[in-house]
């Protein structure tokens, strides 16, 4: 199974039997909302499971890390992080002029 999960090990993740994801995996049913959720909280990323292209927002774990943590620090930490991240981001290269000959 890709994602290195067994059907049973997805089947839990997404809250449903192991039958009824062997059905999804035959695309002989179809996930309802509540499975679907459950998968995103676990970092999958539902719009590839449905459409097999990957999503434009799809976050890595680490990013995923970062958002989590993010999200909960207070107001004067997030502006600190802001900060941070702003002194630590590399210089836009500039077009070198060519000189006329």
């Amino acid at each position: 199974m890709r994602g290195g999960l067994c059907q049973g090990a997805l089947a839990a993740v997404g809250g449903v039997t192991v039958k009824t994801q062997v059905l999804y995996g035959k695309s002989e049913s179809v996930p309802d909302a509540n499975y679907l959720a459950a998968l995103v909280k676990s970092n999958f990323d539902v719009v590839y499971i449905l459409t097999g292209e990957l999503s434009a927002d799809a976050l890595t774990v680490e990013e995923s890390a970062l958002m989590i943590g993010y999200r909960r620090l207070d107001a004067r930490a997030r502006t600190g992080v802001l900060a941070l991240l702003s002194g630590i981001q590399p210089e836009p290269r500039r077009r070198q002029r060519k000189s006329p000959r």
